[in-house]
């Protein structure tokens, strides 16, 4: 079970919670993204509602652990239709290292 948190639609915080149907996840936009080196294909699937705003907010499971950062939907309408998917934390954590090593950035700035 993932639980979505964000600010969606221009609501105020909301919270939804649905199945983790998969992980791994290819969404297909990484077709257009060429030579990279970024894997594309490492999303968490989950029904848990997902709309503009939500992107990213907080994907957690029910022992209240980080597991991955809203980031997108699949819909024919650009708003939620079944699918949402978020970036792993690993991936996240990985990144957000990676960026405090690059540009300097101290903690606590």
């Amino acid at each position: 079970m993932g639980v979505g948190i964000g600010y969606p639609l221009s609501l105020q915080t909301k919270v939804t919670a649905g199945t983790i149907s998969a992980t791994g996840r290819n969404i297909g936009f990484s077709r257009q993204v060429k030579n990279t080196g970024s894997n594309q294909g490492s999303f968490i699937q989950t029904d848990a509602a997902v709309n503009s705003g939500n992107s990213g907010g907080a994907l957690i499971n029910t022992n209240s652990e980080l597991i991955g950062m809203n980031s997108a939907i699949i819909s024919p309408m650009d708003t939620y239709a079944g699918y949402s998917f978020a970036i792993p934390a690993s991936t996240v954590k990985k990144a957000v290292k990676e960026i405090i090593e690059s540009y300097g950035i101290e903690k606590g700035s």
